[in-house]
């Protein structure tokens, strides 16, 4: 009876095991890839980040290939307390979420001594001067900008923008890109028990102030977590966004290994580097950054 016993015991446990490891899966995004693979590899690929966000379920692990990608990616009711849901640059630092493009070879403006100009189709949330770290301010009219360095005004229909530098020098002298994404470049909404590790993000903003309430506070963000619990941000990048790396009403969330500069924006009701807008039951600890 005793071998019998035994048998019946094992048999029990070792099918829980293979049950509890099947569950979780990784999906994969990569530059090469095809949003119409089933992501289950890296010859499988999906090319876009949010495609593999809509693809995992908690416990899952998104593992994300080098590049740049154009893009915002946002997800709801992601992850549970009891499987650590993992969202990861397949080599940390080398995956970057773009809300920006460079700007087009600007032109002088005829008659000007400061103003210059190119043309884009694309909605304009922001001009960005890379080199200086200086997001220019928006000008309702062409002439003021003659007055104030570091600003632009984007005329929708000839979908012309003009600027100046921040020094006034040749815009030759700078490197700048446009923000053309009104949204974040990584936000979670409502998360548990996920881990967002090794990315970057930048250029992500916007043109003007909401009068309702949006999306933390109305800024822009590189990388984000709304009214989530137990999770964490780690060994990540933000620059040049609205708000940089953002916790919002959150309960027990970490952000560690960070490094976040540049981020700006004049419309939203905060924004910083590293923000955690929290109430002290909720908690949220911000170290090593």
């Amino acid at each position: 009876m005793k071998p019998r016993l035994i048998c019946s015991f094992a048999i029990p446990v070792v099918c829980f095991i293979v049950s509890n490891s099947l569950g979780a899966a990784e999906y994969f995004v990569n530059k090469q890839g095809s949003d119409a693979s089933d992501g289950l590899g890296r010859d499988k690929a999906f090319l876009t980040i949010q495609k593999g966000l809509n693809s995992i379920t908690s416990g899952d692990t998104l593992t994300i290939g080098p590049g740049e990608y154009l893009e915002s990616a946002t997800r709801t009711n992601l992850g549970e307390s009891s499987k650590t849901t993992l969202i990861r640059a397949e080599i940390n630092g080398t995956v970057i979420l773009r809300g920006d493009i460079p700007a087009p070879a600007p032109r002088a403006v005829e008659g000007c001594k400061y103003i210059y100009a190119f043309n884009l189709t694309n909605k304009v949330q922001c001009v960005n001067e890379v080199d200086t770290l200086t997001m220019y301010s928006v000008m309702p009219s062409i002439e003021e900008l003659e007055f104030v360095p570091g600003s632009y005004y984007f005329d929708e229909e000839k979908q012309t923008v003009y600027f100046s530098t921040s020094d006034w020098l040749p815009p030759a002298r700078h490197r700048l890109t446009v923000s053309v994404i009104n949204n974040s470049g990584l936000l979670l909404y409502h998360p548990t028990n996920v881990t967002v590790e090794g990315l970057a993000a930048c250029g992500f903003n916007k043109d003007r102030q909401e009068t309702q309430a949006g999306q933390l506070y109305g800024s822009r963000a590189g990388i984000g977590i709304d009214r989530g619990a137990d999770n964490v941000i780690r060994h990540c990048t933000a620059f040049l966004n609205g708000t940089g790396i953002a916790i919002q009403s959150s309960k027990n969330c970490l952000v560690e290994h960070c490094v976040s500069y540049g981020n700006y924006t004049k419309f939203g009701s905060v924004s910083g580097n590293i923000c955690n807008w929290n109430t002290p039951e909720e908690g949220g600890i911000i170290r090593h950054c």
